[in-house]
């Protein structure tokens, strides 16, 4: 069985990463001309949750391979063995940035995780169709891994 990986494009990213950035320098950067403890408040509350969601889902990916799922992202490794994810499954959910679709591993035990590296909103066309194609390579992995 092949090894694929998945991430984001490099045009995805940085439709993310220009928006942040830019408020960012506008939440963070201005208000130290006015008030140095108004920049550290704004700061203090903008930043700790950017840094924590932004990074894993433009800079995370997913790896298939014929032991299971390999889940990167930049703060964390993480291995799913295919004997213990039950089902792959596609969570569209509407929210500020439109429709967006997210790839899921359910597993036998616990909650689901979100796969890095899988996602698309609906304004992205090729990407909104690409998401299919990798849910459907990932679902022929793991049907595979499970006859093994």
């Amino acid at each position: 069985m092949e090894t694929r990986r998945f991430t984001l494009s490099r045009a995805q990213r940085r439709r993310t990463e220009v928006p942040v950035a830019v408020m960012t320098v506008l939440l963070c950067g201005l208000p130290w001309l006015a008030s140095w403890q108004l920049a550290a408040f704004l700061s203090a509350i903008w930043l700790p949750p950017v840094l924590c969601t932004v990074p894993q889902d433009l800079y995370g990916s997913t790896e298939l391979s014929g032991r299971g799922l390999h889940l990167r992202t930049p703060y964390r490794r993480r291995f799913l063995p295919w004997a213990e994810i039950t089902e792959v499954t596609m969570r569209e959910r509407d929210g500020k940035g439109g429709p967006r679709r997210q790839l899921l591993a359910h597993r036998a035990t616990g909650r689901p995780v979100t796969l890095p590296g899988l996602r698309a909103f609906k304004s992205e066309p090729v990407e909104w169709q690409e998401v299919d194609v990798r849910h459907r390579t990932i679902l022929d992995h793991h049907r595979r891994a499970a006859t093994m």
